[in-house]
């Protein structure tokens, strides 16, 4: 089964709750979610960290620069959301022990004047697994993209315009954190 889960937090509880009694046979996909109104959110996660889902957050310390990202969802299972590419030939092994990291965002290049680049590159996203340890997960490329994105979390936006991403990135199972831009979003 898999289920998405948006804030606000009152519709996750509900949902939670109404799948907790259920047998499944797989996994349900867990979604992240707003990072300052977690209850298991740590003391070391100040609220300049904390992500919000659908917030855009500025991802550009050059004074300058306005270059926003929306987070939109961040969906952690077995399955791709969007379905896989080829079911008869799937490259990603997840195994007992994996799962995956799919992440949904919109880039906004408002104003861009960077001595280094003249193009916007999202970096990987970092995980932090149930242990505490950080670490970039490895891409995975059996997932397709979402309608509109495009198919690489790591192709350019140019200045003054907006791209939609869509990245499928493969992690242990039980990750406490994912940190997109600075920024950190819990995983319940």
């Amino acid at each position: 089964m898999r289920m998405k889960i948006f804030v606000p937090l009152a519709a996750t509880a509900l949902l939670v709750a109404a799948c907790s009694d259920s047998e499944e046979s797989e996994p349900a996909t867990i979604t992240a979610t707003d990072s300052e109104n977690s209850a298991d959110s740590n003391e070391s996660n100040s609220s300049d960290k904390a992500g919000r889902l659908n917030e855009p957050m500025e991802i550009s310390s050059l004074p300058d620069n306005d270059v926003f990202l929306t987070v939109n969802e961040i969906t952690v299972g077995q399955d791709c959301v969007n379905g896989p590419w080829a079911e008869e030939s799937r490259i990603d092994e997840l195994g007992e022990d994996k799962q995956y990291l799919q992440i949904a965002a919109d880039v906004d290049v408002q104003r861009l004047d960077n001595p280094q680049s003249s193009v916007v590159y999202l970096r990987g996203p970092q995980i932090v697994d149930k242990d505490g340890y950080t670490s970039e997960p490895a891409v995975g490329v059996d997932c397709k993209t979402a309608d509109g994105a495009n198919d690489s979390w790591f192709e350019p936006t140019n200045p003054g315009d907006k791209s939609r991403r869509y990245g499928a990135f493969i992690v242990p199972k039980g990750i406490k954190e994912v940190r997109i831009e600075g920024k950190t979003f819990n995983i319940q």
